[in-house]
């Protein structure tokens, strides 16, 4: 047998009935107008069939551009990133973020500005700094690869 899936919003007849209950128990004092003008119940929820002003329908502007969150704004991406990058070629993005000192005698010029977020810039200066650190070399592997379990004895 095959059965239509339901709608979650109410029928026209259900609506009418819903709203001649909020109507009958708002009279008999059983529901209270919250602040943001919003029937709730003696315990303070939402009324059945009550629309509030939240969420995406009433304010579509609050959604992300394609829907979801943007991996290249989390530390681990930009750590595997710089991880693959041949050094010159990391040097010299460094130098455009103006997150490495240029050496002595070196050109400003040379490296020509380039925008960046700060979850790029705190990425390249703790990969840098990993050159010379064990302590942030083993902050990049355990955001990287995963912390490491511990072995338990049997």
């Amino acid at each position: 047998m095959c059965t239509a899936k339901r709608s979650s919003h109410p029928s026209v007849a259900e609506r009418m009935a819903i709203d001649a209950d909020r109507l009958l128990n708002y009279q008999d004092k059983r529901y209270k107008i919250a602040s943001d003008g919003s029937l709730r119940d003696s315990k303070g929820k939402f009324v059945r069939g009550t629309r509030t002003t939240g969420g995406f329908d009433f304010h579509p502007e609050n959604r992300r551009e394609g829907g979801g969150w943007d991996k290249r704004m989390t530390a681990s991406y930009q750590y595997r990133r710089y991880w693959a990058m041949e050094k010159r070629e990391f040097i010299a993005l460094g130098k455009r973020y103006r997150a490495i000192r240029l050496e002595d005698g070196e050109n400003l010029d040379d490296y020509p500005y380039e925008d960046h977020t700060i979850v790029e810039e705190s990425s390249l200066i703790t990969v840098w700094l990993g050159f010379d650190s064990l302590k942030h070399v083993k902050e990049i592997t355990n955001r990287v690869e995963g912390r490491p379990t511990k072995a338990y004895a049997p």
